[in-house]
């Protein structure tokens, strides 16, 4: 009897040692990669990937300011985005999505976006407005849209801007790729299928 006690006592510690060491060691980080946002009303805020030695990855939004640590969740696989890689590791997993395709310099379009973004907001307050593009629009319409506040004077924070001749490859590539052959009209269908997203 005392035999089959000093053996479970031997067994319990090995496995006791193997879950201590399994914890320990599979949320090593083994690569870091940041990303930023090209917009000033997004400065402070960055976005850390980091890949995990068990494969999986971590994903922290923190405010470079106060380096505190916003947002963090664990993807366990890589990813092929539909969107540049902060817009699409900020929001998390399972985002609300309205997506909209917008190209050509005719100001009709571009000016529909600062009240679609308000009204976005008002009516669906944890949705996300989308907007894939080329390299056709001016560059000045992305921050306006992205930085716009409310009748509040309050950061509006729920727009995006992708464009669809800079889609990444994957989590840990820094190669794109692009859907310029796909009719424009249809680039707003990218997000569906994406873990990422709840509802379009």
């Amino acid at each position: 009897m005392r035999k089959i006690k000093v053996v479970l006592i031997l067994i319990s510690i090995n496995i006791i040692v193997l879950i201590y060491y399994k914890i320990n060691n599979d949320d090593k980080i083994i690569q870091k990669f940041e990303f930023e946002s090209e917009c000033i009303c997004k400065k402070d805020i960055k976005i850390v990937l980091n890949l995990l030695e068990n494969g999986h990855f971590q994903v922290d939004e923190i405010n470079k300011k106060t380096k505190k640590i916003l947002n963090t969740y664990f993807l366990k696989e890589d990813q092929k985005l539909t969107c540049n890689k902060f817009a699409s590791l900020r929001h998390g997993i399972k985002q609300k999505i309205v997506s909209f395709s917008l190209y050509g310099k005719n100001p009709f379009y571009s000016s529909k976006l600062i009240n679609l973004t308000r009204l976005i907001k008002k009516y669906y307050p944890n949705w996300l407005m989308r907007i894939y593009h080329d390299d056709t629009i001016l560059e000045s319409i992305k921050c306006n849209i992205e930085c716009l506040n409310d009748e509040n004077n309050k950061f509006i924070d729920n727009s995006d801007f992708c464009n669809i001749n800079k889609l990444p490859i994957s989590l840990q590539n820094e190669k794109t790729w692009s859907i310029s052959t796909i009719h424009k009209m249809m680039w707003r269908w990218l997000p569906i299928g994406k873990i990422f997203l709840l509802i379009i």
